[in-house]
């Protein structure tokens, strides 16, 4: 697979032919998670998205029911010929033991090929409880109740302000009614005292 000079990738037909008939494992690999077992009776069934790539030293301290750890006691729960991760690295993996000796019977070895790693890492953006896109949709939603708040606060001094100047409007108006009430029984007043001395 190319990068060709406009931006586009090409695959080479012929060649991508040749490996898969002749290394059809390894082209496989490349794109899957896959295993590698140092013991026969250690089969890699299943792995989530909890499960990280590496080497897992396999001890089994129970057959039928398997039970055993990973990495240490108590990460792992058995059921049948299953055991199971439920903490740390190995968190998700299930292997299934169908041998019967017990202590440290050997090691898995989990690899990620490149679809697994692309899919872990869309799953990290746009997982929607812990994922990068619902956290940015949370902290845009809370700007957004930030400045609905901000703007409620807002409206809310407009509207006080607007009830202060409307009530001083009235309290004016009243004054100035007074005063030309005032103005008119003055001028009623000075007109009689004109009238009297003239």
């Amino acid at each position: 697979i190319n990068l060709g000079s406009d931006g586009q990738l090409t695959i080479d037909s012929d060649t991508l032919q040749g490996y898969l008939e002749t290394n059809f494992e390894d082209v496989k690999n490349l794109f899957v998670a896959s295993s590698t077992s140092t013991n026969g009776n250690l089969t890699y069934i299943d792995h989530n998205y909890n499960t990280q790539a590496g080497t897992y030293n396999i001890n089994i301290t129970g057959v039928s029911p398997v039970a055993g750890y990973f990495s240490a006691p108590g990460d792992a729960s058995g059921s049948g010929e299953y055991l199971t991760g439920i903490s740390g690295n190995a968190q998700g993996l299930v292997v299934r033991y169908s041998g019967v000796a017990t202590g440290s019977i050997g090691s898995m070895t989990i690899t990620f090929g490149v679809a697994e790693l692309l899919e872990r890492s869309l799953y990290q953006i746009t997982d929607s409880t812990y994922g990068y896109l619902p956290d940015k949709q949370e902290a845009i939603q809370e700007t957004i109740n930030d400045y609905d708040q901000t703007i409620a606060t807002m409206e809310a001094r407009l509207d006080k302000k607007m009830e202060e100047l409307e009530a001083r409007f009235v309290a004016m108006e009243i004054a100035l009614s007074s005063m030309q009430s005032l103005s008119g029984w003055l001028s009623g007043q000075i007109n009689s005292m004109n009238s009297i001395w003239a």
